[in-house]
């Protein structure tokens, strides 16, 4: 059995700051009363079952969470994952939101590219020509996306110089693992965070970025690349720490209690739980939508809903307050 995707329902209206965004979520599968009473190891195989996306990354963190080991062949597949997830995003849903040109074979050569060395030295080049690998400062990034020889850099040569920059900004403190987390709100030290690709990955492009052009859409696009180069030469997805793993979208986390009579209590917070919290992510990315009547302002915020990326489906309505 497999539980189909629900649907996110945002309603985004005008208001005396500008914009503001009210969320209906999806009902939360009943996972827990699902899992009671089975073995950890039996939770471990059934709930990637139970979800179309990120299989990996969760059989990794209930493991974890329950003290099983993790096999570096499942690190592995995690890589696999991140890695096919973020090429879909560069390389398909994202162009074809802004009309742009997809490439199918990127993603194609994406599925076998950890596995494959012809695969992965052939989507290097479909991603990141004229350069060996992403852009690594300001100056790459515009050789890189004045180029236009990828669907990467189609997406951010329109977003960069068709867009205002401040569009899709949200400056939140970056999610860190170590820190606990409020498990009711999606929160931690009782502030929203920033659980993404972006607020975990470490670059000198991703900085120069944020300093030039805010933590918006072009941040999130250029981590994801940035990733990507990363998986590609070599360097393997985050250890799994206790109940934690990463995932396509951020970080994955789990908890639960068990005995000898099977699981007592399970609970999971997904990068989406982070990204709808009050005041988080996706609130404050629409927040900063613009307010010109000739705007494209729903393409826009389907834009930024869909590089938050919040691994449902979605549906937007934009309103006048």
């Amino acid at each position: 059995m497999t539980i189909a995707p629900a649907t996110l329902s945002i309603r985004i209206a005008r208001c005396e700051r500008g914009w503001a965004s009210t969320f209906v979520p999806p009902a939360g599968a009943p996972i827990a009363r699902l899992l009671r009473g089975k073995r950890p190891e039996e939770a471990a195989v059934l709930v990637p079952r139970l979800f179309s996306l990120c299989g990996a990354a969760q059989e990794a963190a209930i493991r974890s969470a329950f003290g099983l080991p993790v096999p570096a062949a499942l690190t592995s597949r995690i890589g696999a994952e991140i890695l096919t997830e973020h090429v879909l995003r560069l390389c398909l849903v994202w162009p074809s939101v802004l009309g742009l040109a997809p490439d199918r074979e990127a993603v194609t050569l994406a599925r076998n590219a950890l596995a494959d060395d012809g695969a992965a030295r052939a989507l290097r080049r479909r991603l990141f020509a004229p350069l060996d690998g992403a852009p690594r400062d300001l100056s790459d990034l515009s050789t890189y996306r004045s180029a236009a020889d990828s669907a990467p850099a189609q997406l951010l040569n329109e977003v960069m110089t068709q867009w205002d920059g401040h569009w899709g900004q949200a400056d939140l403190p970056e999610f860190a693992p170590a820190r606990p987390v409020e498990w009711d709100r999606a929160t931690q030290g009782g502030r929203p965070v920033e659980n993404s690709p972006a607020g975990r990955t470490r670059s000198d492009l991703l900085a120069a970025i944020a300093e030039r052009h805010g933590k918006g859409i072009v941040w999130r696009i250029a981590a994801r690349l940035v990733e990507v180069d990363r998986l590609l030469a070599g360097d393997p997805a985050g250890d799994p720490a206790k109940g934690a793993a990463e995932a396509a979208r951020g970080t994955l986390l789990v908890r639960g209690e068990g005995d000898a009579d099977g699981i007592s209590a399970f609970e999971r917070l997904s990068p989406t739980d982070f990204a709808l919290a009050p005041g988080g992510l996706l609130e404050t990315a629409l927040a900063t939508l613009p307010l010109e009547a000739d705007a494209p302002t729903g393409r826009v915020a389907r834009f930024i809903v869909e590089t938050v990326d919040p691994c449902v489906v979605t549906e937007i309505e934009v309103a006048d307050a």
